[in-house]
């Protein structure tokens, strides 16, 4: 879950980067800054960190900067998450771009999760329904969850259709007891 906060910065982001058609290269720059913070906690801290100057953090990123090749687009918003001490909101903002980038196209993203790994065309079937159920283009993301015993359950943002097994026998329970 993204929080209000990240959701204007990315949507801010997005709102920059849609003019210059730059969408998919500040999604692959944010991305590749992202994984350099995640292989590199003292970075992560360093850029985090209230100890440390502003000055020697912009020193930072622009030698991190040009070392990724970054969009200077991408580099000016990590200074403006640096300046106004929402550094530590980085991976929300990711997210919260990917979201918002995925509206902008009509994409919609959506969490399935069954008892075991799905071959490939169950999951081309399934896209296909989902994408039927919400009218739009879907990406799906697969969790394994061992407790569902079997069948799946699909979270579309709020909504949630569950088909899995174990819904299926706690029902059944509660008809049988009479909640």
């Amino acid at each position: 879950m993204t929080s209000a906060v990240a959701r204007k910065y990315a949507q801010a982001l997005l709102e920059v980067a849609v003019p210059e058609k730059l969408e998919d290269q500040v999604l692959a720059d944010l991305g590749s800054f992202g994984e350099l913070l995640g292989d590199s906690s003292e970075l992560t801290e360093a850029l985090a960190s209230p100890a440390i100057p502003i000055a020697a953090k912009k020193e930072m990123l622009k030698q991190l900067s040009t070392r990724l090749s970054l969009a200077p687009i991408v580099t000016n918003f990590i200074l403006v998450l640096l300046q106004n001490g929402r550094f530590s909101q980085f991976d929300e903002c990711l997210e919260a771009y990917k979201q918002a980038l995925d509206r902008s196209h009509g994409v919609v993203r959506a969490d399935v999760f069954t008892s075991r790994k799905l071959d490939d065309g169950v999951r081309q079937r399934l896209e296909g329904e989902v994408s039927s159920m919400t009218g739009k283009q879907v990406k799906l993301q697969y969790y394994e969850d061992a407790s569902l015993i079997g069948g799946v359950r699909i979270e579309v943002g709020s909504k949630v259709f569950d088909a899995s097994v174990r819904t299926q026998l706690d029902d059944i329970h509660r008809r049988l007891v009479g909640v």
